[in-house]
């Protein structure tokens, strides 16, 4: 497995749904792909929503038995992961075309690059919300937000 897409989720079901909908709809070679979904929400059920695109790519569904937070939810799907390179996403993120590519593309591109970061759009405002992410050495991540 080349790609493992972790996506957190704590509320929307809706929102989870368009951004699987989105996600899978861009991705052109679903063979490489796993989706793990990480249900940090354990009083609300997905299993509706992850049925319905199991078909079209393959979809792991982890319910957690207690909130705990982002980070945990994220490292949960790590620990799941088969793929080689692991892509964490909420699910209020919706890619759009050739967004998988391009992050394979930055990765690739660049030397002594351990990590990418997409540029996210807040779509009621249209604005640029996140540019990139900087590594001061290995103890420091710095998005850069609203600039």
């Amino acid at each position: 497995m080349k790609y493992t897409i972790i996506t957190t989720f704590y509320n929307g079901k809706n929102i989870l749904n368009s951004c699987l909908y989105h996600t899978i709809s861009t991705i052109s070679n679903k063979s490489e792909v796993e989706i793990i979904v990480v249900n940090d929400n354990p009083q609300i059920s997905i299993e509706n929503i992850i049925n319905k695109y199991n078909s079209d790519i393959s979809i792991k569904l982890i319910n957690v038995d207690k909130n705990g937070g982002h980070p945990r939810a994220c490292n949960i799907g790590a620990n799941a992961a088969n793929g080689d390179y692991l892509i964490f996403m909420d699910c209020d993120i919706f890619p759009t075309s050739g967004w998988l590519d391009e992050m394979q593309k930055s990765f690739t591109q660049n030397n002594n690059v351990g990590s990418v970061s997409a540029t996210v759009v807040d779509m009621s405002t249209h604005r640029i919300t996140v540019t990139g992410i900087e590594l001061h050495g290995v103890d420091c991540l710095k998005p850069y937000r609203e600039q």
